[in-house]
């Protein structure tokens, strides 16, 4: 293990006998720090569950203004002091806490820039730090916590804006979550495609209401309650999303529920060209709003409810447009159109 960039770049650092430990890996610790890039320079930088140290002395190397180490392991913190003075770090402005890291997180009045956080892998560690991060808030506004896992980094806690994989490392870079957002159409029906939004948008936003449209000028496939009882059933047991109807302007709705955020859900370059012309005529309405356009995943390009509906009107396989968990309730609202 070495020091990768910075003023101590190239000194060595030393490491645990124990081969059950795991540093975080010296070409990680590279790409971690190039993403951060100057930002580090003058920031305050938590390195939890610090084992080495190694995350925390690259911080000082590349001009963190304080870092704090926090293990729960002694040997660690005496291995951590031993680095710091093996690459001539002492007169760095840092501090040392013996301490289980959810604890310190729970306890410290403390704010950082940036924290990094890497417990041992098989735990759920990680994630509950995440918790108590964003809930006490612990990160300043313009900083992130970063966690290295190699599991899911996915997470209820946090925005999850940025990841990398590294081998069996995963890097995932968190702020803080948006309150809530809208997201409308009429759902007709509700398909694969509009779930992708709505994930994308649960990941950025803690509250995502989805509103179903009612549009007096055009006579949907489904009616109103029908397009109802499918996204409720897709997203019965999920407490991040609110499923409403309105038969008013979007940026009304909005306005009701207190958020200037409204979702767009994009597949191509003349999709998105369609949205901002539509979200000019919402600004000229409505200055605030703030629409944010997510693209769809490539294998969902060709999903919509048009498309759903020209497979079933052909006698085509209009199932692998639809989540799973609606098939059954969409086969019986089917049946009931043709009575």
């Amino acid at each position: 293990m070495r020091i990768v960039g910075g003023i101590f770049k190239a000194k060595n650092l030393k490491e645990f006998s124990n081969p059950a430990i795991r540093p975080t890996a010296d070409k990680t610790r590279e790409s971690l720090f190039n993403i951060l890039g100057e930002r580090i320079s003058g920031a305050k930088f938590l390195d939890l569950f610090a084992g080495t140290g190694g995350v925390g002395i690259e911080a000082i190397s590349r001009g963190a203004k304080k870092v704090t180490f926090v293990d729960a392991d002694k040997s660690c913190l005496d291995l951590v002091k031993q680095n710091i003075k093996a690459v001539g770090a002492e007169s760095a402005d840092h501090e040392l806490k013996l301490s289980d890291g959810l604890k310190f997180l729970s306890e410290t009045n403390e704010k950082f820039d940036y924290i990094f956080i890497d417990p041992p892998y098989k735990t759920d560690l990680g994630q509950k730090a995440l918790k108590i991060i964003f809930e006490r808030e612990l990160v300043s506004g313009t900083g992130a916590a970063v966690f290295e896992t190699e599991f899911d980094l996915n997470s209820p806690y946090a925005y999850l804006y940025d990841e990398r994989t590294y081998g069996r490392a995963k890097l995932g870079f968190y702020t803080y979550k948006k309150p809530a957002c809208v997201f409308a159409g009429t759902f007709d029906p509700v398909t694969k495609g509009h779930l992708d939004i709505i994930k994308k948008a649960e990941n950025e936003f803690f509250k995502v209401y989805v509103a179903v449209m009612v549009n007096k000028d055009k006579t949907p496939m489904f009616p109103l309650a029908t397009r109802l009882e499918l996204l409720n059933t897709l997203f019965a047991g999920d407490p991040q999303v609110t499923v409403v109807y309105s038969d008013g302007l979007v940026v009304d709705y909005l306005k009701k529920v207190g958020t200037d955020y409204y979702v767009r859900g994009v597949r191509n370059a003349e999709d998105l060209e369609y949205e901002k012309k539509n979200g000019e005529l919402s600004k000229a309405i409505y200055p605030d709003i703030k629409t944010i356009y997510y693209k769809a995943d490539k294998s969902l390009i060709k999903c919509s409810s048009s498309a759903f509906k020209e497979a079933y009107f052909s006698g085509g396989n209009y199932k692998k447009y639809l989540p799973k968990e609606i098939i059954p309730v969409t086969e019986k609202a089917l049946e009931e159109l043709k009575k």
